[in-house]
C-alpha cells in the first residue's frame, strides 16, 4: 500500500511470475533485477528509465546495463511504444548471461539451500 504511485503491482497467489514470463512476448522494467530472469528467454526486454539521475544519487547501480545488453529504452508515446513492440522480435542476451549469469545451472537452488543448511 506505501508503493510509489508510479509502481503498479498486483497480487494473485495462483499466479507465479514464471508463470507470467512465459507467456508475455515482452518485458517493460525499469532497473528490476527480473532482467536476469526474463533475459533466459530471449524475448525482447524495454527499459522505462524515467528518473536514472535520482535512481543513481539515491539507490545506485553496480553496473552499467548498456555494457552488458542493448536494452531498447521505450517511448512514453503509445503509438510509438506499440511500433517499438512490435518492430522487435528477439534480443540477443548472450553477452549479459555469459557475464553475469555464467554460473546458473539446472541444480543451482539446490547447491544454494545445501550450503545454507550445511547439507553434506
Amino acid at each position: 500500500n506505501n508503493l510509489d504511485p508510479r509502481i503498479h503491482c498486483f497480487y494473485n497467489e495462483f499466479v507465479d511470475i514464471q508463470e507470467l514470463y512465459i507467456l508475455s512476448e515482452a518485458m517493460i522494467t525499469d532497473y528490476s533485477s527480473t532482467i536476469f530472469d526474463y533475459a533466459h528467454l530471449n524475448k525482447p526486454i524495454f527499459l522505462l528509465q524515467e528518473d536514472t539521475n535520482k535512481y543513481q544519487e539515491e539507490v545506485g547501480f553496480y553496473f552499467d546495463i548498456n555494457e552488458v545488453g542493448k536494452f531498447p529504452e521505450v517511448t512514453f508515446n503509445e503509438k510509438k511504444l506499440a511500433n517499438q513492440l512490435t518492430k522487435i522480435k528477439k534480443i540477443d542476451y548472450s553477452k549479459m548471461t555469459s557475464r553475469l549469469m555464467k554460473n546458473d545451472k539446472s541444480n543451482s537452488s539446490e547447491k544454494i539451500l545445501n550450503q545454507v543448511f550445511n547439507v553434506k
